[in-house]
């Protein structure tokens, strides 16, 4: 949709559930349109390419199932910030925000989210460190975890378990420099843990993350 006609869109919607939404292209600066503030049953939310967080106030508070296709780290930071009663989540992260480059907002424990896809944004090649978002995670409920591991170590993963005190059943790493018994035996009560793209070797799937 263009954002001129964004405009249209807001108002009472009593029946709207699930939503896919961003504009046909990047917007002008503008203060932020509070869209959907009148949609109570609004749960699920695809967010496209064009999506800014900066430029788009949604009822984030409401919302239990995210998509985001293609998301700076902090604009994921400051969603997890914000939607605090996701049940399952995933984000498609692209590169830091060059633009604003401060630290990305604390976020607090979420005690609903099972399922967590970190993955490279859409159509984006290059290396995203995802260390930053990762390490400030404190996720009690998980049970499927599927992440991107540049920056994520064994070492912050264990932290992230131990912090979290979460039962985690699947883990899927994508585009990892260890083999897969690196992580069997770092984890051996995780049941099904699947490496890709290993470095030199071949990719082995022993498991599909819920989605």
């Amino acid at each position: 949709m263009p954002f001129q006609h964004l405009h249209l869109i807001q108002g009472d919607m009593p029946h709207v559930r699930k939503l896919t939404f961003g504009p046909s292209l990047l917007p002008p600066a503008t203060e932020p349109l509070h869209l959907f503030d009148h949609a109570p049953q609004l749960t699920s939310v695809v967010l496209t390419l064009h999506f800014l967080k900066s430029l788009y106030h949604l009822p984030w508070v409401q919302l239990t199932h995210l998509n985001g296709h293609f998301l700076f780290e902090r604009e994921c930071a400051e969603i997890l910030r914000d939607a605090t009663n996701l049940v399952q989540c995933t984000f498609g992260v692209c590169d830091t925000d060059s633009e604003n480059p401060s630290p990305i907002p604390e976020v607090p424990v979420h005690n609903h989210l099972r399922p967590l896809i970190l993955h490279l944004g859409d159509k984006y090649q290059p290396v995203v460190t995802l260390s930053q978002l990762f390490d400030g995670l404190t996720l009690p409920a998980l049970r499927s975890l599927h992440v991107y591991e540049s920056g994520i170590t064994l070492d912050s993963l264990r932290d992230f378990i131990t912090r979290s005190c979460c039962i985690l059943e699947e883990l899927r790493i994508l585009d990892s420099a260890e083999e897969e018994g690196i992580y069997r035996e770092a984890f051996p009560f995780i049941r099904n843990i699947t490496v890709e793209a290993v470095v030199g070797h071949e990719a082995t799937n022993d498991g599909d993350l819920e989605e």
